[in-house]
């Protein structure tokens, strides 16, 4: 009965409450509540104690990746200094070290900084190639990312899948953690694939940071597209090079210079040359591809230019676009 505290308890309560039905006691089912409630509270302490029990089945190293993961700090630090041995190991499930485990949780930001001053590698990677700031941002764990970036974690890594963290936190939307990543890396990369992520999501802040932060800044406004709903279609057809879907909304095209002039700037910048092509063939004769110079500072030439994506630059020379 031990072992299983919860059956123990269970016993209890049947016993409480058969004295209850033949007393008819108020104080008793008083009682009985304050039992379950003790209960309840002995089950949720007693289930991650039992896990750090170090035996056949839980050796210190899976004991070690459960505190980390859940955050016990005390416990952590017990298990390192009576097995200093388990600080490298990784989890034979999926390659990942203590300092990963800890980096997937926001509640354990304390405990993954005092992993990193125990100089825990912070460039490790689990089997699937991803650094604890790779799965840091691919959880949406903001604080633990601000703890490995303040601790120099490299930023233009990318995992097995090609995600880096940057991708992932513009997938969230996490506007201030996109601009701490550009700066701690000083130059970003994959920076079109991050605002496709973004974008797709409707992330609309965090794709006007993006921008502004990688040249050649603003070039539409970006906030206004991805914030329209109603766009969105036809946004995810230009960033794939969807030319069927870019096709079938010619029309919305053709009555709306702004949404236009917007999606063949974001053509530009990230060099999708099927999707400047199509909106070339969708634009009204008497529409221009410069944009209004008011509104943005670069055209879709200038930044296309600025980006080196050459095929879409001759494109759009040859659609009239205004060399000065």
């Amino acid at each position: 009965m031990s072992e299983h505290p919860e059956l123990a308890l269970g016993v209890m309560i049947m016993l409480m409450l058969q004295i209850a039905s033949l007393n008819h006691s108020v104080w008793l089912l008083r009682d009985l509540l304050l039992l379950l409630a003790i209960g309840k509270a002995t089950r949720l302490w007693w289930l991650p104690a039992q896990s750090l029990a170090v035996g056949e089945e839980n050796s210190p190293a899976s004991c070690f990746f459960q505190a980390c993961a859940q955050g016990r700090i005390d416990d952590m630090r017990r298990l390192l200094a009576n097995h200093p041995e388990i600080m490298h190991e990784r989890d034979p499930e999926n390659g990942r070290s203590a300092l990963m485990w800890a980096c997937i949780h926001n509640h354990a930001t304390g405990l993954a900084a005092e992993l990193l001053e125990k100089l825990a590698d912070r460039e490790a990677r689990d089997d699937e190639g991803r650094t604890a700031l790779i799965l840091a941002c691919k959880h949406d764990c903001v604080a633990t990312a601000h703890v490995l970036l303040a601790a120099k974690a490299a930023v233009n890594v990318q995992g097995d899948d090609g995600y880096t963290p940057l991708m992932h936190a513009s997938r969230y939307g996490r506007t201030a953690l996109v601009c701490q990543l550009i700066a701690a890396a000083g130059r970003v990369e994959k920076i079109e694939q991050a605002l496709t992520e973004t974008l797709s999501e409707g992330h609309g802040e965090t794709a006007r940071r993006l921008i502004e932060l990688n040249p050649p800044g603003q070039v539409f406004n970006i906030a206004r597209v991805a914030e329209n709903v109603d766009a969105r279609p036809l946004i995810r057809a230009v960033l794939r090079g969807d030319t069927e879907q870019i096709h079938r909304s010619a029309v919305v095209l053709a009555g709306d210079e702004s949404l236009f002039q917007s999606a063949l700037a974001l053509a530009s910048y990230i060099g999708k040359e099927q999707s400047v092509y199509e909106l070339l063939a969708c634009k009204p004769p008497d529409r221009g591809v410069d944009g209004d110079r008011a509104v943005i500072r670069w055209t879709p030439l200038m930044v296309a230019s600025a980006r080196g994506h050459s095929s879409v630059v001759k494109h759009l020379l040859d659609a009239g676009a205004d060399l000065e």
